[in-house]
Formats: structure tokens, sequence, C-alpha cells
């Protein structure tokens, strides 16, 4: 987990060190006026791998908001490694409690790249 502080906003990366490339990597961001009245609680996003971050932020009264930042691109990745992104993706937002809000992000473009010719969409 990278953290850094700009213009207001903590951001949060899912890379593991200054030299990663980011090439696969998430992140999110949390304005610290909200960090700073969260005095008992410190957010810090949990990083399941460079494909999902999630930051869990304390709501009014003892609930919270999940916010389920992923990124993957479909295009570059064999189909093994698509089907483990769906199955992580599924078992986290299962294992967020039903009473927890949750917002799902991420980039949901998809590509045709050199096949657009003979694509029928």
């Amino acid at each position: 987990l990278l953290k850094g502080n700009r213009s207001g906003y903590t951001f949060y990366c899912s890379g593991n060190d200054k030299d990663d490339k980011h090439e696969t990597s998430v992140a999110s961001a949390v304005k610290n006026s909200r960090e700073k009245k969260q005095k008992n609680l410190t957010i810090i996003p949990e990083v399941i791998n460079d494909w999902f971050i999630i930051p869990r932020l304390p709501t009014k009264g003892s609930n919270f908001l999940n916010l389920v930042s992923r990124y993957v691109s479909t295009m570059a990745n064999d189909q093994t490694s698509k089907m483990k992104f769906y199955e992580d993706a599924s078992s986290l937002i299962s294992a967020i409690p039903q009473k927890e809000e949750l917002i799902l992000l991420g980039n949901f473009n998809a590509r045709v790249r050199t096949d657009e010719g003979t694509w029928q969409g």
C-alpha cells in the first residue's frame, strides 16, 4: 500500500513500492478533512491485490461505507486470470455485511482493439 498526500486528499494505491510501474494497480482518494473528523478511526484501505482496494469509511452510527475500487484489463489477461478476477470480486462483495453500504467503483470499459472490424456489437 502506497500512501501520498496532495491537494487536500490522501491517495492510496495498491502498488508495492515506489519502483512499481503500476501497470495493474488501483487507487482511491479520501478527503483529508474526512480523515481528521474520524478521530478514533484510521482510514486505511484494505489492499486485496493489484486489482482491488477497499477503503472502509465510517458513517453515522456504527455503520460503514465500503468503496470497492477495482481494475482489470480483460484484453491483456488470459482466461485463468479473468476467472480469478471475477471469483475474487464475487468473494469480496459477498463478504461485506449486508447492513453496510457498498459502492462498486472501477474501470468498466470494454475494448475491441484489432478485432473492431469483425465485432458485431
